[in-house]
């Protein structure tokens, strides 16, 4: 976004300038002259078109959007019709070439939630809500994993299932979920307590759940590590 808002500065700032060229072939006023002798400097030869400047190479992003002022400022001067999309055009030719736009961790956390969607075992859809918002959390985590998202997901699974605190409000979660997707009255299992008959969200429910998942965690780890 601050990249599209910097190309629309530049944008504007060169619109006196194409006002003023066009300007000059009527009644020019007065404020207008450094333009016009400018004009007739490059007629003369003695500015180049713009096609004929070669600009050193650029080691840095803030010079490459320095030579990009300068060839855009030339070719107004030069009389060639220059537009907004052209210069969009330019600038994001930039995001075509190295990394990614999208950063590493938005990356990683995609993984992690599609893996997640994939394979949780969830059918009554009252666990993946909240287990999905408690991952993407994690951002200490993942960030120590970002070439191997899913070892970021063991770790915060090895967490929910052998820290008993955040197990317990991850299934108190899920059954509030479960009550507002189904429109019914949830029952929640109290801590060393049994659960309520009709309760779709146990403490033991949950804990299968997530070592199934984390199941498949490791079997994926495994098959990525025996891959040539």
């Amino acid at each position: 976004m601050l990249k599209l808002f910097e190309i629309f500065r530049r944008f504007w700032t060169g619109l006196p300038l194409i006002r003023g060229s066009r300007s000059v072939h009527g009644q020019s006023p007065d404020h207008h002259r450094p333009l016009v002798q400018l004009e007739s400097d490059l007629e003369g030869g003695i500015i180049a078109p713009a096609e004929s400047l070669s600009l050193p190479q650029a080691s840095s992003p803030e010079e490459r959007s320095a030579q990009a002022d300068q060839v855009i400022q030339r070719e107004i001067l030069a009389g060639r019709p220059f537009s907004l999309a052209e210069a969009i055009g330019r600038e994001g030719s930039d995001f075509l070439k190295g990394e990614s736009p999208v950063p590493r961790v938005v990356q990683a956390k995609l993984a992690i939630r599609a893996f997640v969607s994939d394979h949780l075992q969830d059918t009554a859809g009252g666990l993946e809500p909240p287990l999905q918002t408690w991952l993407q959390a994690e951002d200490g985590i993942i960030s120590q994993h970002l070439d191997s998202p899913l070892m970021a997901l063991a770790r915060i699974l090895d967490q929910l299932l052998s820290q008993r605190d955040h197990h317990y409000e991850l299934v108190r979660q899920a059954d509030v979920c479960w009550g507002q997707l189904y429109d019914q009255r949830p029952h929640f299992q109290c801590p060393g307590q049994p659960p309520h008959p009709d309760d779709e969200y146990t403490h033991e429910s949950v804990r299968v759940q997530l070592l199934a998942l984390r199941d498949r965690v490791e079997q994926h780890l495994t098959a990525d590590t025996q891959t040539p």
